[in-house]
C-alpha cells in the first residue's frame, strides 16, 4: 500500500440550507452570529426545530459526529507518516479535502469555526491558509463518484452493516494488499449509504456485527491497517 484514501461519506456537515433562512429562529440566530446564513453550520444541537421540515433530516446537521471521526483520523501514526490522505465528501455533494500536514483543533468550537470560515472562502474560490501560507483546507462541489475519479484508487471499500463481516485483520490485509485502497465511511448518525455511494464501491464490508458510531469504524480500521504496516 502506497497511500490509503479516507473519506466520510454523506457526511452530516453542511451550511444552513436556503429552505431553513427566513425562519425567525435562524434570523435570529446567524444575527447573533453575525453571519451569512450561507457560512454557519447546520447543527442540530441549535436548529433543532427547524429542520423538522428538511428532507433526510436524522441524517443531517452533526458536524460533532464530524469532527470526532476527523480527529480519530488526523491524529495517527498513518498520517503523521503521509500515507493517510482525508476527505470529508457531504451531504449536498461537497469535498472537503485536507492537507497532510494539517492539525485539527480538537475543540469542537473551533473546528465549526474553522470549517464556517472554510466555506466562506470558498465562495471567493480561495483557500484557508496556515502556516507560512501553506494550504490546509479546499472545499469544493464534487459528487463522491467525482471524487473517485479524482483520485483512481485501486480499491473502494464501504464500511456498513450491510457488508461481508469479516475481522479487522482480514480488513486491513485486504486494504493493504492494494496499491492505493479508499475506504469509506458514512459519516451520517444513522442509515445506511445511498445508490449514490454504493454504485462506486468495490465491495462492502463490516468490522462487527452491530452498528458502530463512525468515529469508532474510523479508529479501529486505522489501527489495524497500521499493525498490519509493521
Amino acid at each position: 500500500m502506497e497511500e490509503l484514501i479516507f473519506v466520510l461519506v454523506e457526511a452530516a456537515l453542511e451550511t444552513l440550507p436556503r429552505e431553513m433562512w427566513s425562519l425567525p429562529s435562524i434570523q435570529r440566530y446567524v444575527r447573533k452570529k453575525r453571519k451569512n446564513p450561507n457560512h454557519v453550520l447546520l447543527d442540530r444541537s441549535f436548529h433543532h426545530g427547524g429542520m423538522l421540515q428538511l428532507k433526510d433530516a436524522e441524517r443531517r446537521g452533526r458536524p460533532d459526529l464530524v469532527h470526532f471521526s476527523l480527529l480519530e483520523a488526523n491524529d495517527t501514526p498513518l498520517f503523521f507518516t503521509a500515507k493517510l490522505q482525508i476527505y470529508v465528501h457531504t451531504y449536498n455533494d461537497f469535498v472537503i479535502a485536507f492537507d497532510k500536514n494539517i492539525r485539527l483543533p480538537k475543540s469542537y468550537h473551533r473546528f465549526a469555526g474553522l470549517i464556517e470560515q472554510a466555506f466562506e472562502e470558498s465562495t471567493r474560490q480561495d483557500l484557508i491558509s496556515g502556516v507560512n501560507s501553506s494550504r490546509l483546507i479546499q472545499i469544493r462541489s464534487q459528487t463522491f463518484e467525482e471524487l473517485v475519479m479524482q483520485t483512481s484508487p485501486s480499491v473502494v471499500i464501504g464500511l456498513t452493516t450491510h457488508g461481508k463481516l469479516i475481522s479487522g485483520s482480514q480488513l486491513s490485509q485486504e486494504v493493504i494488499s492494494s496499491q492505493k485502497p479508499m475506504i469509506a465511511v458514512g459519516g451520517f448518525p444513522k442509515g445506511h449509504f445511498t445508490s449514490r455511494i454504493s454504485n462506486y464501491l468495490t465491495s462492502e464490508r463490516s468490522i462487527h456485527p452491530s452498528s458502530l458510531g463512525a468515529h469508532v469504524v474510523t479508529a479501529r480500521t486505522i489501527y489495524d491497517i497500521e499493525k498490519a504496516l509493521r
